[in-house]
């Protein structure tokens, strides 16, 4: 095993107390109380009651980050309201009212890509957002929606798994360049209402379901731009919840039911290895949120979150630094 100082080129210091601001990774021997301590962080956060929207629904799409996000559409609404972390304000509504779409980007240049309409079929249209107007793209290579969606730009968009119709589940993943969806590797899992984050390149989806009879997945993928690879699963079998994520190595994911029934509140933190639960959950059950969060594991939001019609929002804060006691034995 390798000595500290052979790792960090330092001695762990001897100290009378712990330091004002210690930075993160930084370890010391405190001599008052003798115990070794450390700089951490730990991935739990705080849930609490946002903005509330103008217009309640379910199944919207939303992108952007916390400060300023995005919320689309919904079941059989065409409405869009900008998100300034603490207030909505309606916009210019979608052409095509549609739901469970496969949302990307700002709030200032964003998409929606297909998605579902009203009495159910499936949308093939994609609209893009300038942060007040929508105007139409191209759609996806073939009509689905309900999958795990990516992009932290208009341009870099991705969508993958996802339903065609009730009954059928697909894996297939396609790339959005602002203008044309493209195919790229498939997800590593067939499954519809998979909740996803991240960039084009480092993006993660998790859970879902295939069926009927209705069945859930504990099934965990990253993507790197090309190709998915499987990593750890779930703790708990989930789909319809909402993932937050800055990238495939920090993400979060909430809600959803973790069998038929009953909806789940709980949390679920990935450090880009392992999932892990969360100590905090979400102030009730939230299902119909698929695509509905916004943010990343640091500071996010779910909209419209409800198992119906539903205009509250609750806001996410976590990874927090904090001093940790290691074991000296």
């Amino acid at each position: 095993m390798a000595d500290y100082i052979n790792i960090n080129g330092n001695n762990i210091p001897i100290r009378a107390s712990d330091p004002t601001n210690p930075i993160e990774g930084e370890v010391w021997y405190n001599l008052t109380t003798n115990a070794l301590k450390g700089r951490g962080v730990i991935l739990q956060g705080t849930v609490a009651t946002g903005g509330t929207m103008n217009t309640g629904r379910d199944n919207l799409s939303a992108f952007g980050v916390l400060t300023a996000g995005v919320a689309a559409g919904g079941y059989g609404s065409t409405a869009t309201e900008n998100y300034d972390g603490s207030t909505w304000t309606t916009s210019g509504s979608m052409g095509t009212a549609q739901y469970r779409g496969f949302g990307g980007g700002t709030q200032t240049a964003g998409f929606v890509g297909n998605g579902r309409t009203t009495p159910g079929a499936a949308k093939n249209q994609t609209e893009e957002y300038d942060g007040a107007v929508w105007s139409t793209s191209n759609p996806l290579s073939s009509p689905r929606y309900f999958g795990a969606q990516g992009g932290k730009t208009q341009t870099t968009g991705l969508a993958a798994g996802g339903s065609s119709s009730p009954s059928t589940q697909l894996n297939a993943t396609e790339e959005y360049d602002g203008t044309s969806w493209t195919s790229s590797g498939n997800l590593t899992y067939t499954a519809g209402a998979v909740p996803g984050n991240g960039p084009q390149t480092a993006a993660i989806g998790a859970g879902g379901y295939t069926g009927p009879p209705t069945t859930m997945t504990t099934n965990s993928a990253e993507y790197n731009g090309s190709t998915w690879t499987a990593t750890n699963s779930l703790n708990t079998a989930r789909g319809q919840g909402a993932m937050l994520g800055d990238s495939s190595t920090a993400a979060l994911l909430g809600g959803g039911p973790p069998s038929v029934s009953p909806i789940s509140n709980s949390i679920e933190n990935f450090d880009g290895t392992c999932w892990s639960a969360n100590p905090n959950s979400l102030p009730t059950g939230l299902i119909n949120i698929n695509n509905a969060g916004v943010g990343s594991q640091a500071a996010g939001y779910f909209s419209g979150a409800a198992s119906g019609p539903n205009a509250t929002t609750f806001e996410y804060t976590g990874v927090q630094a904090t001093t940790v006691t290691f074991s000296s034995s």
